[in-house]
C-alpha cells in the first residue's frame, strides 16, 4: 500500500513542479501578487467604512463621510480587470527580458478593443454619456483567458 501511495506522490510532485516552474503560470502568480496591495487598500477601506461600532457608524452617517471611503472600494473593485491585464502582461514581459511597461500598456489598450461595451444612453447628437465598467471589474478578469483558450483550440487543425 505505501509503494503505491510513494509512487503517486512522486508522479504528482513531478506534475507540480512542472507546473511551479511554467512561465506563463509564473507570470499569472506574479501579476495577481503585485494587485495585492491595491486589494488590500480596498479591503482596509471596506472594513473602515462598515466597521460595527454604533457610535462611528452614526458619526459617518451623520457628516456623510461613508462617500469618501466608497471610492477606493469602488475604483478597486470596477478596475480590477484592467489592474490585473496590466500586472500579468508586465510580469511575464519581465520573466522573457523584454520592457515590462509597453508590454503592460499595451495588454491594457487590447483589453479595453477586445471588451465589448454596451454604450448607454445616446444623445441626440449621437454621444455617449457613459460606458458601463461591468468589464473592469473582477468579471473581466476571465475573459481574456477564455479568449486565448478558444484561439488555441480552434488554430488547430482537427482531424477525423
Amino acid at each position: 500500500m505505501s509503494s503505491h501511495t510513494n509512487i503517486v506522490q512522486e508522479k504528482a510532485l513531478q506534475l507540480m513542479q512542472s507546473i511551479g516552474q511554467n512561465t506563463y503560470l509564473k507570470s499569472i502568480m506574479s501579476g495577481m501578487m503585485l494587485i495585492l496591495p491595491v486589494t488590500i487598500m480596498s479591503s482596509v477601506a471596506t472594513l473602515v467604512k462598515v466597521f460595527p461600532f454604533a457610535p462611528y457608524q452614526d458619526f459617518l452617517l451623520r457628516h456623510n463621510l461613508t462617500r469618501f471611503f466608497d471610492i477606493p472600494i469602488t475604483f478597486t473593485n470596477n478596475f480590477l480587470a484592467v489592474i490585473v491585464a496590466f500586472s500579468v502582461a508586465y510580469t511575464l514581459a519581465k520573466n522573457f527580458d523584454v520592457d515590462g511597461f509597453m508590454s503592460g500598456l499595451i495588454s491594457m489598450i487590447s483589453f479595453f478593443i477586445l471588451t465589448p461595451y454596451d454604450l448607454g444612453e445616446i444623445g441626440p447628437l449621437g454621444q455617449s454619456f457613459s460606458i458601463p465598467g461591468q468589464w473592469l471589474g473582477p468579471w473581466g478578469c476571465l475573459p481574456p483567458f477564455w479568449w486565448r483558450y478558444n484561439a488555441r483550440f480552434f488554430r488547430e487543425e482537427r482531424t477525423l
